[in-house]
């Protein structure tokens, strides 16, 4: 570093010695060789110097700021071709925002102000900027002022630097942000360097008075032997990991602690980082849930009631109360069933053991019951009984407590309590005070004396809240005690307020109120006395002695008057006090003046002169110092006196000391805003609206969630444009309800239209509360809309997967059906093909074994819409372009026939070129065409459109629709329509066999659509449907990619290649039909046949005999199906030729026997051609 300090300075003194030597050996006069050769020498050091210099050096001219020279390290780090950069300029170089900064840095270089310039932003070629430090030198360049520059490139050091300043706030932060008490300790000296405020707050120190004392030096440590402990486990392993200690707090409490800690190092020394949690509360209730067990067990032992318990409908415990009451012992009691105790029908003509069971399941499902019940004693004598039953999980299983209680004392003193409250309500209608119960903010009970204060009637009081005949004035302090007292609070239950009457105003009562339960509900019973005469005669009072209410009315209140001519002012005995000035004292008015601060002087002056001249009462509150200097607050209220001719004669008053109250504002005022911060800081949404739904606080949460920046913002908005329609109307039901004096629900979800158009969904949380002076609602809000998204989610992929078990178990009765389909057509076409090769071209008689032959390929056909259905169809799969399916279609007579049926369709193609492969059946392909688009163009009732498009598609993630769909590479084909449209309602059923809303005798088979998901499903695609009523439908379906190449059509076979050669074949079938006819086709093509009807009749005739081949049928019932037929047969005949047959599609037990040697399969019913292929190959191989 130090050679490269030196080279910098040292560089432009060098450039300019040799640029000196060579200008003076290029001066035009004769020079001596030696002369050349010094040329030579210096400008070839200069340029060694210059090239290979490590720092980038770059000269430019100080006037035009144009480079001229610059060396290899500098053309590297800006990216530039030598030839380039002298192309370029200082402006070139440097960002255009920090062009102003860098020319006034390198004026202050021109100045010879400084020699350095620091972290100087730089832009290289490709656009990229990094920071250099430079320092310059002046130097002259062929008569030119230039200035060299040396570049430093520090961009690597200046991210180092950023990054350890990030990672050190992020310490910082998680340091004093952590909730549990973290300590720094010096390791050397033991001594503690920080703390963070939790440690301050747990240990009851400031932090002077940690910082710089050792743990020992406070006393942490309760027990000397845990620091020890916990030293030695720091020598050992440098940490430690959750150990139990004890702690001292500085006010002498000691704390369960768990203690973890381990060494770190700052600035090259080791320090002990700390953490301790306080487990203390955790130690407590561990304790305290001990003592609660054993409480548990000695109150259900001497309980006064009966407490049992019982599981699967019997007693498994009961306490002492229990064998009392039913006079028996706990061995005659334990593993019965209630109904054992208990006579076969209650009272209510109920069996008393299916009820038994009815509540314990009511019980178990959550809902606690309690009703009464007739028991009867060992003994067999009744008792009536009052049962409660509650579910509990003991030991993981759930059980249920039952407390019984014998009421039959109860019952016998029903009739009693019938008459004693007839009795009460004869007192209570005709009692000369009003009594009326208020529960829900509504009178619930009432009796006619009330009518006769208020003059409305009783169906009036109850029908409005309680609080609408209440004097606007006192509303408020009636309904604070009310809520008060109905949370538990303990209030004067006497006082007086004014109640509105019908036609006279208002009248004043005296409440005399308790707080009781009304029909197991809080409420308050209230006892109203009339008082209006009495309140008249107090207010004169009071308006006789003004003077002395004023004085009078509260402590540190005094009074004072000034007889104007005399100019002083008489104060009384409480107005000294305040001053602090003996009693009898009475000063000029200046001089009580004189009392009040500095600041108030000219106020005070100004109202008691506008009171005394002009009659204008004041009422002020100032600050005074007193007689000692202590400053005091005051409320001085002032008010002329005139004489019977209206001059004012005295100034009188009142004053009071109210520092006190004063200091509770000011405190009052701090406890506010730390209750607003604490919403602001809230995580939940919160927000404080009036009754009608205005906005008057709303914290930060509910602003995000919202999407506004403040809460005028958000007040802007009606609640009708921030909800959506479903919640706006909900939430009008949830006013009308408030507004007739019901309670709402407390706790309810929403859904809101944020800021920017998305709906979200919030749990709200509703309360009422108390907020400058008013009733308010205080609602907290927690957004739940990932949660609706996920229980959505879920029930659309219960929906699908619903969707598909039902599809499978109807192509599994369809497969069935097929299977004895084939076996019937099988007969049939095997005896047409026989017939049409036995009678003659031209007679009658072929006709009619050509319609038979017709009519078995329809019924074959069908067959084969079965097994498409049951996902049995496709046996042989090719590689097909599936615009080569599409453009066929059109070329055929069904599309035409549905071009006939639809005159009024346009049928339009779209298809890709270039489009990708898929691998499949071509028959099954161009029938799922044919039915979309059939099915496209009845849905169309009059003039419209059906666009047939296919196109590559690659997913890059799947896609939630009618199915998912899997990412990958898809050949796409998309069938719409402009027609009716599927309602919603249908939408899930559409591909069910045999389910259409199309009119009789238009829907086919009714398998159209039900043949399109088997055939997708066969070729491991995907369905996905958009409709809507009335805009039409879109079926998209997904086709796997295949890379495998198109082989060439297969040419039908002539007769000769598939004759037999008199081999002998041995046809296995359960079915005589289809034994008959394979028989009859396997002669006609010169075979020698037998046949079998069973499994076992082949394995016993081989045993004997031999086969050339086997004509196997796969599925015969009763006894050995095909695959283990073949098994038996391979065991004696290890190399038995076999072809397989079926009426089903391909299964596994066909594979199965082809691994063991079998050949070909075959599919029923018999085609010539097909089943002669099969066994000349198989016997050729």
């Amino acid at each position: 570093m130090k050679q490269s300090s030196n080279t910098k300075a040292n560089l432009p003194a060098k450039i300019s010695t040799q640029k000196k030597k060579i200008q003076k050996l290029e001066r035009p006069k004769a020079r001596p060789k030696s002369s050349d050769k010094d040329h030579h020498e210096s400008e070839s050091q200069y340029k060694t110097l210059f090239d290979h210099a490590a720092e980038g050096i770059l000269i430019a001219e100080l006037k035009t700021k144009r480079f001229k020279y610059a060396n290899h390290a500098l053309c590297r780090m800006f990216g530039y071709l030598e030839e380039e950069i002298l192309q370029l300029g200082v402006h070139d170089i440097h960002p255009e925002e920090s062009l102003k900064e860098v020319l006034a840095e390198f004026d202050a270089l021109k100045r010879g102000k400084k020699n350095w310039a620091l972290n100087i932003p730089c832009r290289r070629k490709n656009g990229s900027i990094f920071y250099v430090n430079i320092s310059t030198a002046p130097i002259v360049i062929e008569g030119v002022k230039c200035n060299a520059g040396f570049f430093t490139d520090i961009t690597d050091l200046k991210k180092a630097e950023d990054s350890l300043s990030k990672s050190e706030r992020k310490f910082s932060s998680i340091f004093h942000m952590n909730l549990d008490p973290i300590a720094i300790t010096h390791k050397a000296t033991g001594k503690i360097v920080d703390v963070n405020e939790a440690f301050m707050r747990w240990a009851g120190y400031s932090r002077e008075e940690l910082i710089g004392f050792s743990s020992k030096d406070l006393h942490l440590w309760v027990n000397p032997k845990d620091r020890e402990k916990m030293i030695n486990i720091l020598t050992r392993s440098e940490s430690i990991h959750g150990e139990e200690i004890l702690m001292r707090r500085k006010n002498g409490d000691v704390r369960n602690m768990l203690f973890s800690a381990r060494y770190i190092e700052i600035d090259q020394e080791r320090y002990l980082l700390t953490l301790e949690h306080d487990i203390t509360n955790r130690k407590q209730a561990e304790e305290t849930l001990r003592e609660s067990e054993a409480k548990f067990r000695n109150l259900f032992e001497s309980a006064g009631d009966g407490i049992f318990l019982l599981d699967d409908h019997v007693f498994i415990d009961c306490n002492p109360k229990v064998l009392e009451m039913f006079g028996c012992t706990r061995k005659q009691i334990i593993g019965q069933p209630p109904s054992r105790f208990s006579p076969e029908i209650q009272p209510d003509g109920k069996s008393s053991k299916e009820k038994t069971i009815e509540k314990s399941l009511a019980a178990l499902q959550g809902h606690p019951q309690y009703f009464e019940w007739r028991h009867c004693r060992y003994d067999g004598t009744f008792f009536d009984a009052a049962i409660s039953l509650t579910a509990f999980v003991d030991r993981g299983k759930p059980s249920i407590l039952a407390i019984c209680r014998d009421i039959t004392e109860n019952k016998r003193t029903l009739e009693a309590l019938h008459e004693s409250e007839e009795k009460y309500r004869t007192l209570f209608e005709n009692a000369g005070e009003a009594i009326v119960v208020v529960q829900g903010r509504k009178a619930v009970f009432l009796n006619p004396a009330m009518a006769t204060i208020t003059g409305y009637s009783n169906e009036e009081l109850s029908s409005r809240p309680f609080v609408d005949f209440i004097h606007p004035d006192d509303r408020e302090m009636v309904m604070n005690h009310h809520i008060r007292r109905l949370n538990g609070e303990n209030l004067p239950s006497r006082y007086s307020f004014r109640f509105l009457h019908k036609t006279d105003g208002f009248r004043w009562v005296d409440l005399n109120v308790v707080r009781v339960n009304w029909k197991g509900e809080p409420a308050t019973l209230n006892f109203i006395i009339d008082i209006t005469e009495r309140k008249l005669s107090e207010e004169k009072a009071r308006e006789s002695h003004a003077l002395l209410r004023i004085a009078g009315e509260k402590a540190k209140l005094g009074g004072w008057s000034v007889n104007l001519e005399e100019n002083r002012v008489i104060w009384s005995d409480e107005m000294a006090t305040i001053h602090e000035m003996p009693v009898g004292y009475s000063p000029l008015v200046e001089q009580g003046i004189s009392f009040y601060a500095p600041q108030w002087h000219a106020r005070i002056t100004k109202v008691f002169t506008d009171c005394a001249q002009k009659g204008i009462p004041y009422d002020e509150e100032m600050e005074i110092f007193t007689a000692r200097g202590k400053r005091v607050w005051v409320r001085t209220i002032g008010e002329a006196v005139r004489n019977d001719t209206g001059k004012i004669i005295k100034v009188h008053g009142a004053f009071q000391d109210i520092t006190e109250r004063k200091q509770i504002e000011l405190e009052l005022r701090a406890s506010e805003s730390n209750y607003r911060n604490s919403f602001n800081d809230s995580p939940l949404g919160v927000r404080i609206s009036t009754i009608e739904g205005e906005t008057i606080y709303a914290n930060r949460a509910i602003l995000d969630i919202y999407g506004y920046k403040s809460v005028e913002e958000l007040k802007k908005k009606s609640i009708k444009e921030r909800y959506t329609p479903e919640s706006y109307a909900a939430w009008q039901m949830r006013k009308e309800k408030r507004l007739q004096g019901e309670f709402g629900p407390s706790e309810y979800e929403i859904s809101i239209v944020r800021n920017n158009g998305e709906i979200r969904h919030l749990r709200a949380f509703r309360k009422e509360i108390f907020w400058d002076g008013a009733v308010r609602f205080q609602i907290y809000y927690n957004d739940i809309t990932e949660r609706k998204r996920a229980e959505e989610e879920k029930r659309k992929l219960e929906e699908r997967l619903n969707r598909v078990e039902k599809m499978e178990a109807l192509g599994q009765l369809a497969g069935g059906v097929a299977h004895d389909l084939n076996n019937v057509l099988g007969v049939l076409t095997g005896y047409a093909e026989l017939l049409l090769m036995e009678i003659p071209e031209g007679q009658r008689a072929r006709n009619h074994a050509e319609k038979i032959m017709q009519s078995t390929e329809k019924g074959a056909a069908i067959v084969q819409d079965l097994l498409t259905l049951a996902r049995r169809g496709v046996t042989k799969t090719e590689v097909i372009d599936l615009n080569d399916i599409v453009s066929g279609f059109f070329k055929t007579p069904v599309f035409e026939n549905i071009q006939g049926y639809h005159p009024h369709v346009n049928f339009k193609i779209e298809c890709q070129e270039a489009l990708l492969k898929i691998k499949g059946s071509p028959i099954h392909l161009e029938k799922t065409l044919i039915n979309l688009v059939l099915n496209a163009a009845e849905a169309i009732p009059g003039k419209g459109e059906v666009t047939i498009r296919t196109e590559n598609r690659y997913l890059e993630k799947a896609i939630m629709g009618y199915d998912e769909v899997k990412e990958g590479d898809y050949v796409v084909l998309t069938v719409s329509d402009t027609g009716t449209g599927i309602l919603a309602e249908n939408r899930e059923k559409i591909f069910e066999p045999f389910y259409t809303k199309k009119p009789m005798g238009r829907s086919g088979t009714g398998l159209g659509l039900a043949i399109v998901w088997g055939t997708v499903k066969d070729h491991k695609g995907y369905i996905d449907v958009q409709t809507e009523a009335g805009l039409g439908t879109t079926f998209t379906l997904y086709f796997p990619v295949t890379r495998e190449e198109m082989t060439s059509p297969q040419q039908k076979k002539c007769m000769e290649e598939y004759m037999g050669h008199g081999e002998t074949v041995l046809v296995v079938d359960d079915i005589a039909d289809q034994r008959e006819v394979a028989s009859a086709l396997l002669q006609k093509l010169g075979y020698k046949v037998r046949a079998v009807s069973s499994g076992e009749e082949a394995v016993e005739y081989l045993r004997q005999n031999k086969a050339d081949l086997l004509v196997l049928d796969m599925i015969m019932v009763p006894g050995m199906d095909g695959l283990e037929t073949y098994q038996r047969i391979l065991k004696s005949n290890p190399k038995q030729k076999a072809v397989i047959v079926s009426g089903f599609s391909e299964t596994d037990s066909v594979k199965e026997a082809q691994k063991l040697g079998a050949g070909a399969y075959v599919r029923k019913p018999y085609i010539m051609e097909t089943l002669g292929m099969a066994i000349r190959n198989e016997l050729r191989r």
